[in-house]
């Protein structure tokens, strides 16, 4: 069966539904209360548990991701320039014709982590050099 996950998934949670209106309508309001708090130490265990497992991938998916975009290298030295097209045609178009692939770069004026990137990582020549090797680039605002 190719949905066992999906069934077990909700076989818990039905699981859950009934256990918790059980506990609602027919516990006595201490059982309730002490059983509030061992589910609230079992959900804060849960979450620290994803919360280590999370952060790390991202954060390990993003070294690799920008070590390979840098070659290899670890800092940056803010001389790189970045020729961004605000056409997205034009964009496509010297993809194209590069065999590229496009990268679009969503940017606001109000939005500071887009700020820090320009002044930032877009300034980086290592990540400059890739782009450019790699990419056509296309900045939307």
């Amino acid at each position: 069966m190719n949905n066992r996950l999906t069934i077990y998934i909700l076989i818990a949670m039905a699981a859950g539904i009934a256990l918790g209106y059980w506990v609602y309508v027919a516990a006595s309001p201490a059982f309730a209360q002490s059983f509030a708090g061992n589910m609230n130490l079992l959900t804060k265990i849960f979450l620290n548990l994803v919360q280590m497992i999370i952060a790390p991938l991202v954060f390990s998916t993003l070294v690799v991701g920008i070590a390979k975009l840098r070659g290899g290298a670890t800092t940056g030295d803010g001389k790189g320039h970045i020729e961004w097209k605000t056409d997205l045609t034009a964009a496509r178009d010297q993809a194209g014709a590069e065999k590229k692939s496009v990268l679009l770069y969503f940017t606001a004026d109000w939005c500071p982590p887009c700020q820090k990137m320009k002044s930032d990582t877009w300034k980086d020549s290592h990540v400059a050099d890739a782009i450019k090797a790699g990419v056509a680039s296309g900045r939307l605002k």
